[in-house]
Formats: C-alpha cells, sequence, structure tokens
C-alpha cells in the first residue's frame, strides 16, 4: 500500500465501541476517502463521536492521511431498510468521490455480521458495473497487521501489512493516542528515546545494574519485596541488645524456669520423697535444654535476639520443648516414682508456660522500647542505617549507591528500576526497538478534570497497542478494587488490546513456591524477613485466578514485552 498506484481510493467501514480499531486500519492504508456507517445505536453510546475524532485527525493539514472522510447513518428499524441506505450511500460517495473505476476496500471488522456481508455484495455488485477493483481489509489485532484480499476471476490474493500508527509531529504521542477517546493526559514523564544528557544517562545504567542486581540476589530482592519486615526486625534488634543485657537476660531465664519448676513440683510433689531435690534436677535439665536450643558456644543474647527476631513466636522452642526435653524431664519424674496423667499434663503445661513466658518478655521489651515505630515516624537516618548493616554483599558502587541514597523510598526506587530495565531491553532488541514508539512513566489520565487512572509506566507501541507495566513491591499496595478499576479504565479508554501487567520483586521460582504454600519455603522467606508469606501466597493464587491481572516474575519482563509487540519468545 506504500505506492501511490496501490492507494485504497475509498474505504468503507462501520463504526465499533473501539475507535483504536478504525484509527489502526486508516493510519495504516491511508485512504484517500473513508466512507463510516453508523447507526443510531453507535451515535447514542458515543461510538460515533470516538469515530469522528480519529478520521478529523487524520484529516487535518500537514497530516493529510486521508483526503476527506464521510460518515452515513443508517436509519430504519429493519435490515432492508439499513442495507437499502447503505447501498444508496456507497453509490453516492463513489460518484462524488469519482471512483467508481479506482481501488475499493470494504472493511470486514466492525458492525453487524449481516450488514457487512450485505454490503460487500453492494460494492461488488458496482465494481463489476463500473469496472472497478474490489478488496476486502481485516484488523487482525491478536497479529498485529491488517489483512487485505483481493477477489479476482474464480481465485483470492491475500496478503498483509503491519499496523503502523502515524503520529503527528506536532503534539506528543502518548497525549494523541489516548486523545482518539477523548481523554486528557495530565502528567506524562518520557522515558523512551531517552536523552543524552550525561546525568540521565548515568542514572540509568545505574537503575539497569540494580535490576540485574535483583534479578539475581534474592537477599536483594528482600529488601524491597520485605522491606519493613527487616526494617522492624534490625530496630528490634537494636533496641533489644541495648535493652536485654546478658546479666537481664540470664535472670529472667533463671525466674522463668524456677517457675516452671516450682509448677511441676506443686503438682507432684506431695509424692515425692525429695522434692528440694526434685526441683533442683528440672531446673537443671531445663537450663540445659534452653542452652541447647541457642547453642551454647558465642553470645548468648545474641542468640536468643537472632532466634527471636526470625520466629517472634518462638514457634521453634515450643516444638523443640516439647520433643527430647519433655521426654527426659518424663524419666526424670518416673524414676523419682512419679507417673500418670497428671504427671503429663503438668510436665507440658510448665513448658508451654516456659516458651510463653520468653515469647512475652521480649516482645514486652521491644514494644517498650520503640521498636514497633510506624514505618512514616522512622527518621531517615534509621533507614540509612538499616541499609547500611543489611547490605553487607558484594554490590556494584553505583548500585550501593542508589540504595543507600533517598531513603526510605523502596517503591520509588523499584518503580524507576523497572521503568529503565523495560528501556534497556528495548535499546538492546532490535526486533522489539522497531515495534515500540515511546516509553512513559507516571501517567495520569483525566476525563473533565478529574483524574480517572494512574499507570506506572507505558509503552507506546507503532501499532497505536499500550503496555502497562504496573509496579508493586508489597502485596498490601496492590489493592484488587483499584487495580482492576485501573484495567477497566485503560480498556475503556485506551483499547481492548491494552495489556496491564503487575511486576513484584520476585521470581517466577518464588511466585511458584509461595502459591504452593510450601511450609518449609516459607520458613526460608520468613527468615529472609517476609513475616506474611501466607498472605503473598493467597495474593499471589488469587491473581493466578483473575481473568485481567497478571503477574510477571521480575526476569521474565523482556518475554513480556515481546509479547506485547506481537514477536516471539526467545528461548
Amino acid at each position: 500500500m506504500s505506492q501511490a498506484a496501490d492507494r485504497i481510493d475509498l474505504l468503507i467501514t462501520m463504526t465499533s465501541g473501539d475507535a483504536i480499531v478504525l484509527a489502526k486500519t486508516v493510519h495504516t492504508l491511508q485512504p484517500r476517502h473513508v466512507l463510516l456507517f453508523s447507526t443510531p445505536h453507535a451515535r447514542e453510546r458515543g461510538w460515533e463521536d470516538s469515530a469522528r475524532r480519529v478520521l478529523k485527525s487524520v484529516e487535518k493539514r500537514g497530516r493529510k492521511l486521508i483526503d476527506r472522510y464521510t460518515i452515513g447513518l443508517l436509519h430504519g428499524d429493519s435490515l432492508e431498510e439499513q442495507f437499502e441506505g447503505m447501498r444508496q450511500a456507497i453509490a453516492q460517495v463513489m460518484q462524488d468521490s469519482n471512483v467508481p473505476q479506482g481501488i475499493i476496500a470494504f472493511d470486514a471488522t466492525t458492525g453487524p455480521g449481516f450488514l457487512r456481508m450485505l454490503g460487500y455484495e453492494a460494492c461488488r455488485q458496482k465494481i463489476t458495473s463500473d469496472a472497478g477493483s474490489l478488496r476486502i481489509v481485516y484488523c487482525d489485532g491478536d497479529m498485529h497487521r491488517i489483512v487485505i484480499a483481493e477477489p479476482t476471476a474464480g481465485t483470492v490474493t491475500i496478503r498483509s501489512q503491519p499496523i503502523t500508527f502515524r503520529f503527528s509531529t506536532q503534539r506528543d504521542h502518548v497525549t494523541e493516542r489516548f486523545s482518539i477517546y477523548g481523554v486528557e493526559v495530565g502528567q506524562a514523564d518520557q522515558l523512551w528515546p531517552i536523552t543524552n544528557a550525561t546525568t540521565a544517562r548515568n542514572e540509568h545504567e545505574a537503575h539497569v545494574a540494580l535490576y540485574h542486581e535483583l534479578c539475581r540476589n534474592e537477599r536483594l530482592r528482600a529488601l524491597f519485596h520485605s522491606y519493613w519486615g527487616q526494617m522492624n526486625a534490625w530496630r528490634t534488634a537494636r533496641i533489644l541488645q541495648r535493652e536485654l543485657s546478658p546479666d537481664h537476660l540470664e535472670r529472667f531465664i533463671a525466674d522463668a524456669v524456677r517457675s516452671s519448676a516450682a509448677r511441676i513440683i506443686e503438682e507432684e510433689g506431695r509424692r515425692c520423697r525429695n522434692p528440694e531435690e526434685l526441683r533442683q534436677w528440672i531446673e537443671q535439665r531445663l537450663l540445659q535444654a534452653l542452652c541447647e536450643y541457642v547453642g551454647e558456644a558465642g553470645d548468648t543474647t545474641k542468640k536468643w535476639l537472632d532466634r527471636y527476631l526470625q520466629d517472634r513466636q518462638l514457634g521453634g522452642l515450643r516444638r523443640y520443648l516439647m520433643s527430647s526435653p519433655r521426654e527426659s524431664l518424663l524419666q526424670m519424674l518416673r524414676g523419682a516414682k512419679l507417673r500418670g496423667p497428671d504427671t503429663e499434663r503438668a510436665t507440658a503445661k510448665a513448658l508451654r508456660d516456659l516458651y510463653v513466658g520468653l515469647q512475652a518478655e521480649l516482645n514486652a521489651l521491644a514494644v517498650k522500647a520503640g521498636a514497633t515505630t510506624a514505618p512514616d515516624a522512622t527518621p531517615p537516618s534509621d533507614h540509612h542505617a538499616f541499609r547500611k548493616d543489611v547490605l553487607q554483599f558484594e554490590l556494584p558502587a553505583n548500585v550501593r549507591g542508589l540504595l543507600l541514597q533517598n531513603a526510605p523510598k523502596v517503591a520509588e526506587l523499584f518503580e524507576k528500576v523497572v521503568a529503565a530495565a523495560v528501556v534497556h531491553m528495548i535499546e538492546n532488541d532490535a526486533e522489539l526497538r522497531a515495534c515500540v514508539d515511546s516509553v512513559w512513566q507516571n501517567v495520569i489520565l483525566r476525563r473533565a478534570g478529574d483524574a480517572i487512572c494512574e499507570l506506572d509506566t507505558l509503552v507506546l507501541l507503532r501499532s497505536g497497542d499500550l503496555a502497562v507495566i504496573e509496579v508493586k513491591t508489597h502485596h498490601k499496595s496492590s489493592e484488587q478494587k483499584k487495580i482492576e478499576s485501573n484495567i477497566k479504565q485503560l480498556r475503556d479508554f485506551g483499547g481492548a488490546y491494552s495489556r496491564y501487567a503487575l511486576v513484584y520483586p520476585l521470581t517466577a521460582s518464588e511466585i511458584k513456591l509461595l502459591r504452593s504454600a510450601d511450609p518449609d519455603y516459607r520458613a526460608r522467606m520468613q527468615a529472609l524477613g517476609m513475616d506474611d508469606a501466607a498472605e503473598w501466597g493467597a495474593h499471589l493464587h488469587g491473581i493466578e485466578n483473575s481473568r485481567d491481572r497478571r503477574a510477571v516474575p521480575l526476569e521474565r519482563l523482556a518475554d513480556e514485552l515481546r509479547l506485547a509487540a506481537g514477536l516471539p519468545l526467545r528461548s
């Protein structure tokens, strides 16, 4: 269609609920004249207004993708009346346009199927009588192409050409794209094509380097998906190290052990010949058990803190006490001629009281010292010190610099990292680069002055399609209603082929394991600071069963971009 001699003289099409279909067809084929049929229903729904905006924009001086357009309203309640109106309008436009022997194309993409068939037949009869050339066109959005069929003498020649959205040079492309639906772009920061400014380029490269480190490093990902869990653990550790001296801990454990032993003796001692000796035996065994739990060597206080920060409920201690220490205590009591269900119950209760007391004491100290400070109340100096302590592993200098500056906004940093990765992938993939027009960040859409939608990263394809990457560091920020509203607004005012994907700081294997509710893996993630692994699993499972929401693994971002552009995935 690029050759003037092969240019369509008249394109006959119908309104639809998605104006981008008409825009793609007209932008790609650039017909001289467009005859658009509308119906009272389409006019009432506002579809005709959207189509008119598309046609006006391509008829403007300075662009002239088309020479003119005509809108015909199909009146009448019966298909017979509508078809007759269509037939007369086609004949009139062909006469007025002086194209009876030109190239006429009938669009089979939109409109009622019966009318499309009758409309094509009306064109065929007219072309036969005037010796013109008739073609059928179809906008194949799934394959990003316009299919052109040319019936001739018993055969049909079919070819296609890529959908090409021909943007104006007089306004930014994202504004022009949304104007089709009468929506204003209140804000949009262009990320690509990237400027050549050294500062911008250096910052971009640092963000890309951080993206690659995130894909490789589990501990670094944990800093993003479990930032506040790790931050609170770090703060609690500092506070408890200050408040919980070795002498304090030793005194508390001695008191707790003495209390537990006394409880057993209180229940069973009246049947024992030497209750005081038995109490001392029980105390020694309980102290031995607690030392075995944390390990006798090294700083006992620090080991207790490590255990507490990994498991605030001290569930591991409970399971341990109820196994080997419990059995050895029962053997001891049986040796003292104490046996029976009362002995079993008294021992189990004393052990439960021991771990509950330890848990309550550590929790109380943490609360008393302010370890539960709200995130917003945490001073920036604490964030900087926390990250400096946490990042005790090898990182490129520019990545470490990014992580230590501008604390505490990890969510904003992750948005920039993913956006930079999108740009990097486009720049380094020739096939993908040829399909992308531009990349935008922090896009706010407005209608009648009110904000209706905010998009993190938006990729505008040369086909006119949109791909949105929504970036979240935590499942609590992924409110289902808000995301579903964003998707609806994007489809309503961006087109039905718009893609919407959620990206978390999680890899494909992490998403799979969290969904599976594997207890060992959840314990591992808890050790990395993910206190809410079960909630993460439920959230990701809900996305898996959703029709519109999709979670894209961090390392498969390039696959999502290629799919959006209609390109095959690389092996």
